[in-house]
């Protein structure tokens, strides 16, 4: 992960609220988990998970929760357009309430010792477990780590109109730092779907099982069979991989650097090295571009076939002067 503490605003991120009598029916035939754990974790831990159109392409990646019987669906807001109508168009059928409540939110990401301890102003006692929730009045706090190895990271989902209390207490941080928060989510193996990727891959292309993300003993749910065959079939021959490269802009001029930044793009076509040749390797999924005077970094997490190997050579098809190594996952892709 990277080494620096932050407190950033997130604009990316967007939430989708359920609720109503038949919300947990409705949702536990959308979804690859079950939403009677929803229940059980009530005001305790999220969960991740995936919804997915009949033939199991995945429309978005939620971390869900259940809060005083609203089930809320953080996602990236990109992609969140897409899955709401998918979940509107059978929620008709249903007595459910589901809509976009984003606008009545703000969401940052917080990492860092100093800054895990502001946080205690508003959240006394934050949940350190992984998927762990934290409710006060101010909002929601979310903790990730996939791996024990990992600093935590946490969500905040922030109510509009306290916005200004919690900015507040850290004294007028830099909260303009996304690309630090995105390189760490990255670099924890947590896929988030833009618009260009969606209904694209199925969940274990997404690494959705090595983190506990699908539910393989529930019952039926929008693309089950799929997902099921995909298992006990052994068909799945793609895994995500985070990705890694360094470039030396210095004799670069602004425009090359702009084209760079622009054609690393989600679902932006990727080449795998083969000997002397190079032929199609995947796609990317999503991108963290870090910039200094004199480098650019850039991670990525990009969905390419399963037996891919650590250190092996990717490249981007449309401006192969950006290669990648693959790094280590910080998990098994083994299903949980």
């Amino acid at each position: 992960m990277t080494n620096t503490s932050y407190v950033t605003k997130l604009d990316s991120i967007g939430v989708i609220e359920m609720q109503g009598p038949q919300a947990a029916d409705y949702l536990q035939g959308q979804i690859t988990i079950n939403t009677t754990s929803l229940d059980s974790l009530n005001n305790e831990a999220a969960r991740v998970g995936a919804h997915c159109d009949f033939k199991g392409k995945t429309w978005a990646v939620y971390t869900a929760f259940k809060s005083n019987d609203v089930y809320s669906l953080i996602c990236h807001a990109d992609g969140l357009a897409k899955s709401l109508s998918e979940f509107k168009k059978y929620g008709v059928f249903s007595k459910v309430e589901i809509e976009d409540k984003s606008a009545g939110y703000c969401f940052y990401g917080v990492k860092g010792n100093d800054y895990c301890k502001t946080l205690q102003q508003h959240f006394t006692q934050l949940n350190t477990q992984h998927l762990g929730i934290s409710i006060a009045d101010i909002g929601t706090a979310i903790c990730y780590q996939f791996s024990n190895e990992l600093a935590p990271l946490y969500l905040i989902k922030v109510a509009q109109e306290r916005e200004a209390d919690f900015l507040e207490s850290f004294n007028g941080v830099d909260t303009d730092v996304q690309e630090l928060w995105d390189a760490d989510v990255i670099l924890s193996g947590f896929p988030t779907l833009a618009s260009q990727v969606a209904n694209e891959f199925v969940p274990q292309m997404l690494n959705l099982q090595a983190i506990a993300g699908i539910d393989f003993d529930k019952g039926c749910y929008m693309g089950q069979e799929t997902i099921a065959r995909t298992k006990f079939l052994g068909k799945n021959k793609r895994a995500s991989y985070i990705l890694e490269s360094e470039l030396n802009i210095e004799q670069m001029d602004a425009e090359q650097v702009e084209s760079i930044e622009t054609e690393l793009s989600a679902g932006a076509a990727l080449e795998k090295q083969a000997g002397e040749n190079w032929r199609s390797g995947g796609s990317l999924l999503q991108k963290s571009v870090l910039k200094s005077e004199s480098t650019l970094k850039v991670v990525a997490l990009a969905v390419l076939s399963n037996d891919t190997e650590l250190g092996a050579m990717i490249r981007l098809k449309a401006n192969p002067v950006v290669e990648f190594t693959v790094l280590p996952l910080p998990y098994s892709l083994e299903d949980k």
